[in-house]
């Protein structure tokens, strides 16, 4: 391994991927939940990346808020080259990518500070050192107020696949494309041994075998590849004077619809107790967090939040319709709308001029009552929530090149992660083939197509 990678693999580029939780109109909403204010997502704005990879998220965000400016950095030149490339061929002109570790980071300073920054899948892959000179980086580089979203494997979710990391660092690794042979073979051997005594590793496993070994090589078999609990990096970051505010997924701030009634009595306690978040992760059994961090982000109130929430646009949606638009939410819910209320939504929210507070007038009950069934609508995948019609024509044309790019790779037999979607200001995810052969037009799935247009993705 060479000597400038600090325990990170460097002999494979990461896999190309979208990052829907990356989304910084989606993040104004839960920081309202949070009780705090944001930087607005609607002005002028400067958005960084740690460890931007290829850039793909970064460069479709670029697209989606043309008015902002957006500076990623990875110290891997071959991602930088692929970045520079896409961005080249999108023709944006808003977002620069430049090769740089953190300690380089920390020693050039920036002339301008960001609004808003993002690390998703840095922090639990790297060493103790360079989790410093992440924090250094934030302290120098991030402005008052702003807001920093980091996504980072959950300590809770990931305890019971320690063992197939060992397995993975210490077994001979082979040459091609199959490195970690002897690595698989050894963790099957070692389940088949085990028989029912590790029930939740060979849940884990089940998830992993079937991906390409330079995603496992990243992923369990780096040196400092692990799993985290909230304190260990909101402890680090208080250093550059941020405190964590809440989940970045909305629908993670709402714990009574996805938990028992005995789950939510007993997190209550441990809220009450001081370990919230800790009960949080052992009752959902995250496997991951997206969680947000502020400098000093002024408070909001209440009225605040149900006065922004009420005037967001909404339109009917289906939650089978998995690209990524409700993320956490598939499968999980233990509670829902009643079925004629939500009907009752879908119908008022057809014509596509609807509101959060339409919606809540129309159910006519008490105010707060009202506020917690759209809500409900909302983050249940009945309702989605839609950006001003102004903010989506000014991002239109940026997100159709981002997305004709993405349909050239297909057409080419390459791999799309996603498209850019103007309307929700941020990305949704494109991985099943089913889903490529309709955009491809080998199949017919005219509700796919119609969703697509709701969400912006002209693919022409």
């Amino acid at each position: 391994m060479s000597d400038w990678s600090q325990g990170y693999p460097t002999d494979s580029a990461y896999i190309d991927a979208v990052q829907v939780e990356i989304n910084p109109w989606r993040w104004q909403q839960s920081m309202l939940f949070a009780n705090r204010a944001c930087p607005s997502p609607s002005g002028r704005f400067r958005f960084l990346e740690l460890g931007c990879g290829s850039a793909m998220t970064l460069i479709a965000l670029a697209a989606c808020y043309p008015q902002a400016e957006f500076v990623g950095y990875d110290f891997m030149p071959e991602h930088i080259v692929m970045a520079n490339r896409l961005i080249r061929e999108v023709g944006l002109t808003n977002i620069e990518v430049r090769e740089g570790s953190f300690a380089e980071m920390v020693a050039a300073g920036t002339s301008e500070r960001f609004d808003f920054a993002a690390a998703h899948g840095v922090w639990a892959w790297v060493p103790p050192e360079v989790r410093g000179e992440i924090v250094q980086v934030l302290n120098g580089w991030m402005a008052t107020g702003s807001v920093t979203y980091f996504g980072y494997n959950a300590a809770a979710g990931w305890a019971a696949a320690a063992p197939i990391r060992q397995i993975f660092r210490r077994a001979p690794r082979g040459r091609g494309e199959r490195p970690f042979a002897a690595a698989r073979a050894g963790v099957e051997e070692w389940l088949k041994q085990m028989g029912d005594m590790a029930p939740q590793a060979r849940v884990l496993w089940e998830k992993l075998k079937t991906a390409p070994d330079h995603f496992l090589a990243h992923e369990i078999a780096s040196d400092f590849g692990t799993g985290i609990w909230l304190e260990e990096i909101a402890g680090p970051l208080a250093e550059a004077k941020m405190e964590f505010a809440g989940p970045a997924v909305l629908a993670e701030h709402m714990d009574a619809l996805f938990l028992e009634d005995e789950g939510v009595a007993f997190l209550r306690q441990a809220v009450d107790e001081g370990w919230g978040e800790t009960a949080r992760d052992l009752l959902h059994r995250r496997t991951f967090r997206n969680d947000l961090f502020h400098r000093g982000a002024p408070g909001a109130t209440a009225q605040a939040l149900v006065g922004h929430m009420r005037g967001m646009r909404v339109v009917p949606w289906d939650e089978e319709l998995q690209l990524g638009t409700h993320p956490s939410v598939y499968g999980q819910l233990k509670r829902g709308l009643d079925e004629r209320v939500a009907d009752g939504l879908q119908e008022l929210t057809a014509g596509g001029d609807a509101t959060f507070g339409t919606c809540m007038d129309a159910i006519g009950a008490d105010p707060m009552h009202s506020f917690q069934a759209v809500m409900m609508a909302l983050v249940s995948g009945t309702l989605l929530d839609l950006r001003p019609g102004a903010e989506v024509e000014a991002a239109q044309e940026g997100c159709d090149r981002f997305n004709a790019a993405m349909m050239a790779r297909l057409r080419r037999g390459g791999h799309a992660p996603g498209f850019a979607s103007p309307a929700l200001g941020g990305c949704v995810q494109f991985g099943r083939k089913e889903d490529r052969d309709v955009v491809l037009g080998e199949t017919q799935d005219p509700r796919l197509m119609a969703r697509l247009e709701t969400l912006g993705v002209r693919l022409g």
